[in-house]
């Protein structure tokens, strides 16, 4: 009986609406034995118009889409460990918190995994087919995401490549701690100078190429590390809202998609300059010193594919690393607490 309402749930997860996050759902929480169905989820209450959006409204909401740690909390006390939320009609979003059951969604999931994100970023792509062939590794779903990250993580998963940028890295971090952190001494907020940190390491690694050297004067909002890292910023502060807030991007240009296309356009410029350097310098010096390098002379993607990675490099290069440090960082601080406690 319990075998045949798990194939029951199943049919009915793997036919939803495409507009659900998870595709995929097992609502088999290590916490119960009993197999419920979806519709028995709990959740904070779904309005009809707005879903569940009146719970993020300043002042008055209980959520935050800028303190998704919170959220999660948040909902893991009041609802458990797994809990369905309609941020508006039509987009369900299922959060679970256990790492078994996570580890068991990772494992069902198959070879092409399902992720609903980054939905504007494709919509923007996908309008410019003389630029990119897909969306993107971050939207993209299926067998051309399997194709993209198969090419792409080839080269990236020798350990020779790997030890390749070990003299980079270090003289890249060595001319951070002489000319910011030696020099500058205490701050209150190191996060700036980590963004720069990580774009120079993303810009050199990937491109064989510096970007700013740490001089005082790409500390100016005009620089152009400094716009670099503001469009990079505002297409990822952007992306949660047309993720999971109300879907009017689609029809027209709402200011969150208009953020995220001003954003894209200037990193687009950047990797299409770059990616054209690069072209050049194969042709004429057969060098392939670089990522961009190997991506170029590989027969397994062609131009687009390669400026769509590069703009992905350098959208995922800055926010992503900075924030691991942070919470490494965070961790450490509080061990160092205890054992000094």
């Amino acid at each position: 009986m319990r075998t045949e309402r798990y194939n029951n749930i199943m049919r009915r997860v793997n036919h939803c609406n495409k507009s659900t996050l998870f595709r995929v759902l097992r609502f088999l929480s290590t916490e119960t034995k009993i197999l419920k169905e979806f519709n028995e989820i709990p959740g904070p209450i779904s309005l009809p118009l707005v879903g569940t959006l009146y719970q993020y409204f300043p002042v008055f909401g209980k959520y935050k889409f800028d303190r998704l740690h919170h959220n999660g909390l948040t909902k893991l006390r009041q609802y458990g460990p797994v809990v369905r939320e309609d941020i508006v009609p039509g987009v369900s979003i299922v959060w679970i918190f256990k790492p078994e059951d996570i580890e068991m969604l990772y494992r069902k999931e198959g070879r092409y995994p399902e992720r609903r994100s980054h939905l504007a970023l494709q919509k923007y792509r996908l309008s410019k087919p003389d630029v990119y062939n897909t969306g993107g590794l971050l939207p993209t779903n299926g067998k051309e995401w399997w194709r993209l990250r198969k090419a792409f993580q080839k080269h990236l998963s020798k350990v020779q490549c790997i030890k390749g940028y070990v003299n980079s890295t270090n003289t890249v971090v060595g001319e951070f701690i002489d000319r910011r952190i030696r020099r500058e001494g205490r701050t209150d907020d190191f996060s700036p100078e980590l963004s720069r940190l990580f774009l120079e390491l993303t810009y050199y690694i990937a491109f064989d190429k510096r970007l700013q050297q740490f001089k005082d004067k790409e500390w100016d909002s005009n620089s152009e590390s400094s716009k670099l890292i503001k469009a990079a910023h505002d297409i990822n502060s952007a992306i949660l809202k047309t993720d999971n807030g109300p879907q009017l991007w689609r029809k027209f240009e709402t200011p969150m998609y208009k953020s995220i296309k001003k954003g894209h356009e200037h990193i687009e410029k950047i990797a299409l300059k770059v990616v054209s350097e690069k072209l050049t310098s194969i042709k004429t010096t057969d060098s392939k010193t670089s990522l961009l390098g190997e991506y170029l002379s590989s027969d397994e993607t062609d131009y687009k594919d390669v400026v769509g990675m590069t703009v992905d490099t350098l959208l995922a290069g800055i926010d992503t690393v900075m924030l691991i440090v942070r919470l490494n960082s965070l961790v450490v601080k509080t061990i160092i607490k205890r054992t000094d406690d």
